[in-house]
């Protein structure tokens, strides 16, 4: 995000611009990026994407996006279920709906790299 656009939602939250204006200075990702973080009972019986490392996905997505200072292209939200449990830990790319699976910590840099970056959804991972 940036200064000018930070400086407006303060002003805003303080009551101090019209919520319309608001709304117009906020910024529209390129991309949106889901991070499912749905926690299951290993007695269930069903595997889960936090059971499998999803928490520290998230963070390293987190860290990455900071460290190449793609706030403003990129928006990362945490989920619950995806509804592929035998494939997590998941993640999701829109506007492009690609969908990547058994995510490891040590894919977050390439997934940035390639298809946040450049454009390229990494085929590595991508869910048939």
């Amino acid at each position: 995000m940036t200064s000018a656009v930070r400086s407006v939602n303060k002003r805003a939250a303080r009551g101090g611009l019209d919520q319309s204006f608001h709304l117009i200075a906020m910024h529209k990702p390129k991309y949106h990026l889901f991070v499912c973080q749905r926690h299951r009972d290993p007695a269930l019986g069903k595997p889960s994407c936090q059971a499998r490392g999803s928490s520290a996905i998230l963070e390293a997505f987190k860290r990455e996006i900071e460290a190449r200072n793609l706030w403003e292209t990129v928006q990362l939200t945490a989920t619950q279920c995806l509804g592929h449990c035998e494939q997590g830990p998941i993640a999701v790319v829109y506007p492009e709906g690609i969908w990547y699976q058994r995510l490891t910590v040590e894919d977050v840099p390439k997934i940035i790299e390639e298809h946040l970056v450049a454009g390229r959804p990494w085929a590595k991972k991508i869910m048939e």
